[in-house]
């Protein structure tokens, strides 16, 4: 937002305009991710870690193969468990996995 400060100095008076900035308190806010569905994981050939919420992430190697994984922090440091290779850990077995961890960790 911009005001302006009317300033009287002995030759003439001025409009000085200054902006005042207004700091939101940053809240510690989960982020929105969209979640994984078969069809996606099937068609995922792009190399990279995809999450699906909770701490689940899944995993794409540059071959080709995918696996599972938790990711957590323990003292700060972040940590990663693995969950299983995809075609043998489905979607739903994974999400099942990483809660146990969450309820685990949580402990």
């Amino acid at each position: 937002m911009v005001y302006y400060h009317l300033i009287e100095s002995a030759h003439e008076p001025y409009i000085k305009p200054y902006i005042r900035f207004r700091w939101r308190q940053k809240l510690d806010m989960a982020k929105v991710v969209k979640r994984l569905t078969d069809l996606k994981v099937k068609r995922l050939t792009k190399s990279g870690s995809f999450p699906d919420g909770g701490g689940l992430y899944l995993q794409v190697s540059k071959t080709g193969s995918k696996s599972w994984f938790f990711r957590y922090q323990v003292s700060g440091k972040g940590r990663k468990k693995g969950l299983g290779p995809y075609p043998t850990t489905t979607l739903v077995m994974a999400r099942g996995a990483a809660h146990d961890c969450q309820v685990l960790r949580d402990q």
